[in-house]
């Protein structure tokens, strides 16, 4: 599986054409106008995806959503340990899937720091 590191803005991961989409959720989210956020904000109102790291939420073939699958996973209050863990259920979540290309998304995540990002490369 290949994996890419983006910051994309929302309405840009939902046009990635792509197997799979991660898109760290942080437990302070706020909602905008595109469907990426609409469905996160519902997700977590609903109670479906918890605000605890690594816990996720996946769909398949979403409408308004290029991506075949799309994992929501909460980054909790973003700390570098939090990423590291959200990005890691999110890629081992897909591990049993035939994804090939996967894009994680940050976008979503507040005041992103360069010690994010790193957090978020992934490691066996």
């Amino acid at each position: 599986m290949d994996f890419e590191l983006k910051t994309l803005t929302p309405s840009l991961v939902c046009s990635e054409k792509v197997d799979a989409v991660v898109v760290l959720i942080p437990e302070n989210f706020s909602t905008s106008d595109d469907v990426l956020s609409k469905f996160g904000a519902l997700a977590i109102k609903s109670g479906d995806l918890e605000v605890k790291p690594g816990k996720l939420l996946s769909a398949y073939r979403m409408p308004g959503i290029a991506a075949t699958r799309l994992l929501l996973v909460s980054a909790g209050d973003c700390s570098p340990k939090n990423i590291r863990t959200a990005v890691n259920a999110g890629i081992g979540a897909l591990k049993s899937s035939n994804a090939r290309h996967c894009v994680v998304c940050l976008s979503l995540l507040v005041n992103l720091e360069p010690e994010m990002v790193c957090a978020a490369g992934w490691r066996k």
